[in-house]
């Protein structure tokens, strides 16, 4: 006979945040505990603990850099040479990055969303450090030449992506 329960999840953690709804199917089986939300439950310990910081560490550094972009919109958009429009998507895109970081989708999501947005920043970052670019990386808000700095930062957001990519069970 099952029962629904939420004062203890028998050693599982769920994500600060998320509604979570177990079935406990017997109280002695453990292996009887399923969750009903596609939400990320992991097992307590190192790894868990790794993939939490490295999702929320994401979350931050594009919070950050989508707050730095908006607080100076008009010199990022020149900075690229791009339309209003082209400037706005980009913001967009780290903003939903954002959300997606800290809603209860599946590690996997939030991997592929940082390794596609890791690799586009890295690649222009690369293509404008070997062509000798004068760009200026509005990145978090400050303004400063492309520099192995902001390449570092965007070769971040790639890791964090792989990162959550490669612990897949």
């Amino acid at each position: 006979m099952s029962r629904l329960f939420d004062e203890e999840l028998d050693g599982y953690v769920a994500l600060p945040g998320v509604a979570l709804v177990m079935v406990l199917i017997s109280s002695e089986d453990e292996a009887a505990v399923r969750p009903r939300l596609h939400s990320p439950v992991v097992r307590p310990g190192g790894h868990a603990v790794i993939l939490l910081l490295v999702r929320y560490g994401l979350a931050v550094m594009l919070a950050l850099a989508v707050l730095g972009k908006a607080r100076h919109f008009t010199a990022f958009r020149l900075s690229l040479a791009l339309p209003w429009a082209g400037a706005f998507a980009i913001i967009v895109v780290e903003a939903l990055a954002v959300a997606l970081a800290l809603s209860p989708a599946p590690h996997l999501m939030v991997g592929i969303a940082a390794t596609v947005l890791g690799t586009a920043f890295t690649a222009v970052q690369t293509y404008q450090l070997t062509t000798g670019g004068q760009a200026v990386c509005l990145c978090f808000g400050a303004a400063e030449r492309v520099s192995w700095r902001s390449w570092s930062r965007a070769a971040v957001v790639l890791l964090a992506g792989l990162i959550l990519l490669m612990t897949q069970p």
